[in-house]
C-alpha cells in the first residue's frame, strides 16, 4: 500500500465516520461501537479491494474498487455478531460510508490517472468527478431512505447496489476503456452483478419483513384469543 494511498484512506475513514456514527446516534448504538464499526469497515473495503483485483487478474498489484461494494457485506457478517449489531442495521449504516469512500477514491484515481473518460470529439470526458458526484448524490438519496423511510430499513445496502451498479454501468461506457475494447471491461461486468445483487437484497428484505408483520399479527390474535 502506497504512502499516498494510506493517506486517502485514512482521510475517508474519517469522512465516512461523520455520517456513520450521526447514524448509529439514531439508532441508539454507542460511539465507541461505532468507531469500531467504521475502522473495520475500512478494513473491510480495502480487503475487498486488493482482493477482487486479484480475482479478476490472478496476481495482488492493483485496486478493483468493486471489491470493497462485494466484500464488505460478507465481511461483516462476523463483525455485526461481534459488534452485537443486526445485519441490517449494520449494512444500512455502512452503505452512505461507503459512498463517501468511494467518491474520495475518484480523486485518489484522477491523481494516479487511472479510470480516465473517453474521448468524445476533442473533449475528454472527466468521469472521475462525475463519478464523484454520483457516489455522493447516491450517499445522499440513502440518508434520506435512512431518515425518512423506516418500511425500507433493513434493505439499504441493497438500493446502494442497485444505485451505484446502474450509473456504473452507465457512465463506464463513457471510461477510455471502452474507446477500443478488446474485451467487455470487468466494471461493465461488475455493475450488472451488482444490480442483480440488490434487487435480489431488497425483494428478499421487503419478503423477510413481511413474514414478520404476519408472524406479529398471527402472535397477536392469538394472545387475543
Amino acid at each position: 500500500m502506497s504512502p499516498v494511498f494510506l493517506l486517502f484512506v485514512s482521510i475517508g475513514t474519517i469522512l465516512m465516520g461523520i455520517p456513520l456514527l450521526l447514524m448509529m446516534r439514531h439508532d441508539g448504538i454507542s460511539a465507541i461501537k461505532g468507531v469500531m464499526a467504521t475502522i473495520l469497515l475500512t478494513i473491510a473495503g480495502v480487503s475487498g479491494i486488493y482482493l477482487m483485483f486479484w480475482i479478476e487478474n490472478g496476481y495482488f498489484g492493483g485496486l478493483s474498487f468493486f471489491g470493497a461494494v462485494f466484500m464488505v457485506p460478507i465481511f461483516f457478517v462476523p463483525i455485526s455478531y461481534v459488534l452485537r449489531i443486526p445485519y441490517g442495521r449494520l449494512t444500512d449504516i455502512c452503505t452512505v460510508g461507503g459512498c463517501v469512500m468511494l467518491a474520495l477514491m475518484k480523486v485518489h484515481c484522477y491523481r494516479s490517472g487511472c479510470c480516465n473518460g473517453r474521448m468524445l470529439g476533442s473533449f475528454r470526458f472527466p468521469s472521475h468527478w462525475v463519478e464523484l458526484v454520483t457516489s455522493l448524490l447516491i450517499g445522499v438519496v440513502l440518508i434520506v431512505l435512512f431518515y425518512q423511510s423506516p418500511q425500507r430499513r433493513g434493505t439499504l445496502y441493497g438500493w446502494y447496489l442497485l444505485l451505484y451498479g446502474s450509473t456504473r454501468f452507465a457512465l463506464n461506457f463513457l471510461r477510455q476503456e471502452w474507446e477500443s475494447p478488446q474485451r467487455i471491461p470487468m466494471g461493465t461486468i461488475w455493475s450488472v452483478v451488482a444490480v442483480i445483487c440488490g434487487i435480489l437484497w431488497i425483494r428478499f428484505g421487503i419478503r423477510k419483513k413481511s413474514m414478520r408483520a404476519q408472524q406479529k399479527d398471527v402472535s397477536e390474535e392469538t394472545i387475543h384469543h
